[in-house]
């Protein structure tokens, strides 16, 4: 091997050496992760191997996370970091924070409903399965994946039908993403129309229908408006946040 390879190998030594003890705090602080809706109580090791205590994502409470930079991100730019967290909810993917764009992918998550939409009028395990999200300057630009919902009941702690399951797949509509959940069992149907934007703000809209008639009669239907088809409700807030005013 030539001198001149020598250097340049040694250099390229020292580049990635330097690269891989590059704090995480300090990437984070580079990468904006905290304008983008990243933050932590504190975040200590490296970009390769490190961990961000009590982390929230777009208000979502993740607890401890394990976090480390993307081998994809190299090629694909700079901001694509993988994570994984296992309590208080167990969810794990890769989030990119990269100039214009910012999303996530390759999310498998499983999570309250409420955690995330604290207005929703029905409660639940909500299951995400392999979700891409992007956004361009603020734009919803592709979305997909599957998304569940399971293990439900009404305000009141009202059980459903244990058989009922939501399922649907997000999609782009309007700038935003658009994920429609519907399910049938038991003579109960439920259609959520979740509506989502790049800064986290929902419309969440429920239909519920139930050929039983004293479903009608429930106190915990009392915020919903009977129409034609069924009992309707519209809920907006911020996700993990509140409704705005």
């Amino acid at each position: 091997m030539s001198q001149l390879r020598l250097v340049q190998v040694f250099a390229l030594a020292v580049v990635v050496l330097l690269i891989a003890l590059t704090p995480l705090q300090w990437a984070l602080h580079a990468a904006s992760a905290e304008q983008r809706g990243l933050t932590a109580q504190s975040a200590t090791g490296t970009i390769w191997a490190g961990q961000l205590k009590a982390a929230r994502l777009g208000g979502v409470a993740l607890g401890d996370v394990d976090l480390g930079l993307d081998v994809a991100g190299l090629f694909l730019g700079a901001g694509r970091a993988w994570f994984d967290a296992q309590d208080p909810i167990v969810a794990g993917g890769v989030i990119a924070l990269t100039g214009s764009r910012s999303g996530i992918s390759s999310l498998n998550a499983s999570l309250p409903l409420e955690a995330v939409m604290s207005q929703a009028p029905v409660r639940g395990r909500l299951t995400l399965k392999d979700v891409d999200l992007e956004f361009r300057h603020g734009v919803c630009r592709s979305a997909g994946g599957q998304i569940t919902l399971d293990q439900m009941s009404l305000p009141g702690g009202f059980p459903l039908a244990p058989k009922l399951v939501l399922s649907g797949e997000p999609s782009c509509r309007e700038g935003r993403v658009v994920a429609p959940l519907s399910g049938l069992a038991d003579g109960v149907a439920i259609d959520l129309l979740i509506s989502l934007d790049a800064a986290g703000r929902y419309r969440l809209e429920t239909v519920l229908r139930a050929t039983n008639p004293q479903f009608a009669t429930l106190p915990a239907l009392s915020g919903f408006e009977r129409t034609m088809e069924g009992f309707r409700r519209v809920d907006e807030g911020r996700v993990a946040g509140h409704a705005p005013n």
